[in-house]
């Protein structure tokens, strides 16, 4: 047998599903283009570097909410493989994971009243509130009737 054939089947028999009773291969392995991490790489959108795609099979992604997205992946021999589908259904998940967490974040959000357009926290609370010249000399009368 020669190396091709043994990879071909390899592929197929690390595809099988366990305790199927009508066909013992995976429907899409006949027809599966498997690509390299490294092809996944160039193929995936911001061209990470295969390590990441890596840490994308073994490790996964913390969405923002927490949840833990795997890129799906097989390995054949010494080989990790994935499929140019599966690349995207990853961003898919993770994106879905993204926005599950910023829409429960804006109903969370709904019931807080919004704040006045004049409050500025980095100017020391309300904008505009330097005091005129009449307040400040109501201040320096109440001070001088209170004795200090």
């Amino acid at each position: 047998m020669d190396s091709i054939a043994r990879r071909n089947t390899n592929v197929t028999d690390v595809t099988r599903r366990a305790g199927n009773a009508g066909s013992d291969v995976h429907p899409d392995a006949a027809n599966a283009k498997w690509i390299t991490l490294s092809q996944a790489a160039k193929e995936a959108p911001g061209r990470p570097s295969s390590n990441a795609v890596w840490r994308w099979c073994r490790r996964g992604v913390i969405s923002r909410n927490g949840e833990r997205v795997y890129l799906r992946h097989i390995r054949v021999g010494g080989k990790v493989l994935t499929r140019s589908e599966w690349v995207a259904e990853f961003g898919e998940k993770l994106a879905e994971a993204d926005r599950r967490y910023f829409s429960a974040q804006q109903e969370a959000a709904a019931g807080i009243p919004p704040r006045a357009a004049e409050f500025n926290p980095a100017k020391g609370g309300l904008c505009g509130s330097v005091p005129s010249a009449q307040s400040i000399s109501e201040i320096d009368q109440e001070l001088a009737a209170e004795g200090l």
